[in-house]
């Protein structure tokens, strides 16, 4: 299950989800509580993805909840390797920035 509102990152989840071969249930992080949880339990989701707060919507189900990270500018984006001055490879941080 996907929890999440309009924004890039959840397009970034989608298709993360579709990659992986596994299917995604969209569900609208403002659908009442019982109505999130009822989708969720009735899909047989085994993860759900999320941007926002459940309050606990989601703990009682058999459902693992992972939340999409919202990263910051001075975030690490990736690390690069170089071919390094001493000969040995070394990484180079780059942010997201």
């Amino acid at each position: 299950a996907v929890l999440s509102s309009r924004r890039a990152h959840m397009l970034v989840a989608l298709l993360g989800v579709a990659m992986s071969g596994a299917a995604y249930v969209p569900v609208d992080p403002d659908y009442p509580a019982a109505r999130i949880a009822y989708v969720v339990e009735d899909c047989g989701a085994a993860l759900a993805l999320t941007d926002t707060d459940l309050d606990g919507v989601l703990e009682d189900l058999d459902t693992a909840v992972v939340e999409l990270p919202r990263p910051e500018p001075a975030d690490t984006a990736y690390v690069l390797y170089t071919s390094g001055s001493t000969g040995n490879p070394k990484g180079v941080v780059v942010p997201h920035r």
